[in-house]
């Protein structure tokens, strides 16, 4: 996961899944969707997207960006 704060202050959020050293699968924080980049990963995509998704969207939306602000301040 990794949390980004921007120049102006805006925030954005991305994570990918890694296998063997290549990436399996993305998460795209606008959709709330897991992204395959491999074929072997159009199963579990599927599976997380439709009940993990919204809540990693959250997670990594709301609270891992507000928390890097708060870190930032320190």
């Amino acid at each position: 996961t990794i949390c980004i704060l921007n120049d102006d202050s805006s925030t954005e959020a991305y994570k990918q899944y890694r296998y063997d050293g290549r990436e399996y699968m993305s998460f795209d924080t606008k959709t709330g969707t897991f992204i395959p980049t491999m074929a072997e990963a159009q199963f579990i995509t599927q599976k997380w997207s439709a009940g993990f998704g919204e809540w990693q969207k959250n997670f990594m939306v709301d609270i891992c960006n507000n928390w890097l602000k708060r870190y930032i301040e320190f």
